[in-house]
């Protein structure tokens, strides 16, 4: 009886094993997968970025141009000066968290060098 109960608890214990290295698969598989979508959205939000400043900047142009030709007020140019800062902030910001995004997937991935 006792090396039947050594033999079953030596199966339970090797399919508990099995269950556990198939969820830490699971959650590696997640990670990585968080990790990918994470890049893709922060790549959009990049090129997002790049359009708005590409706009704050002729905006900005333009209201400048405006105001030397006396059709527009510095209040305007300031707003407009301040957006295109702003945006240009803003995409530096997302440039760097797109490269600490890529760095972390290439982590999980096995890829990178500490």
């Amino acid at each position: 009886l006792s090396k039947r109960s050594s033999s079953f608890s030596t199966k339970i214990a090797y399919e508990n094993a099995q269950l556990d290295l198939d969820q830490k698969k699971s959650r590696v598989y997640m990670e990585i997968m968080n990790a990918r979508m994470t890049v893709l959205a922060d790549q959009s939000i990049k090129t997002a970025t790049e359009k708005q400043l590409d706009a704050n900047k002729m905006v900005y142009e333009i209201e400048q141009e405006k105001y030397e030709l006396g059709a527009s007020n510095l209040l305007n140019v300031s707003i407009a000066q301040r957006d295109y800062i702003e945006t240009s902030l803003k995409l530096v910001k997302t440039e760097y968290k797109l490269m600490y995004d890529n760095y972390a997937l290439s982590y999980y991935l096995g890829n990178s060098r500490f």
